[in-house]
């Protein structure tokens, strides 16, 4: 297709004239493509879908013609390099995520906030400061300062380090 003027001259008959404009359509709707890029009318923004190699690559002008897409018939690939803004995001800055995040449920802090789930997973390790809950092998240990105190295992056994006290007072 055609790279032709947006520029029309009203200085021409009518069949002429409705030429000009069908082909300055026509360029426009197929996004000036051709093998060399537009001469007329270049301005920054102005689009140019490049027919010369084997898949066709949408360019857009910006001081010179720079590549944005290389189109198949299966998609387009992007050619354009992203540069990195090199700033942080916070949930704050996301539309909605602070939100959604609110609306899943608390999964994870401490024990004093609210939990929405029914069951609280805790994966194998429980820390509740200077007392541990841990499960390994199918047994439930609980310690003290790192050091095992007790332990339960998978078939209900109760083994226990120290005096266990029955009927007492706590």
């Amino acid at each position: 297709m055609s790279t032709n003027s947006r520029n029309i001259s009203a200085a021409q008959d009518g069949t002429a004239y409705t030429s000009d404009l069908n082909d300055g359509l026509a360029a426009v709707d197929t996004c000036h493509a051709g093998a060399s890029a537009p001469t007329t009318e270049v301005v920054d923004g102005k689009l140019w879908l490049d027919t010369s190699g084997v898949n066709p690559i949408l360019r857009i002008y910006r001081g010179a013609w720079v590549p944005l897409f290389e189109v198949t018939t299966s998609g387009a690939t992007l050619l354009s390099t992203v540069t990195d803004d090199s700033h942080n995001h916070v949930i704050s800055n996301i539309d909605g995520l602070q939100a959604a995040i609110d609306a899943a449920g608390v999964t994870t802090g401490n024990i004093n906030q609210d939990f929405s789930a029914a069951t609280l997973n805790v994966g194998t390790a429980l820390d509740l400061g200077a007392w541990t809950a841990t499960e390994t092998g199918g047994n439930l240990y609980f310690s003290y300062n790192g050091v095992r105190k007790m332990r339960v295992n998978s078939s209900g056994d109760l083994t226990v380090t120290g005096n266990i006290t029955a009927y007492g007072s706590i």
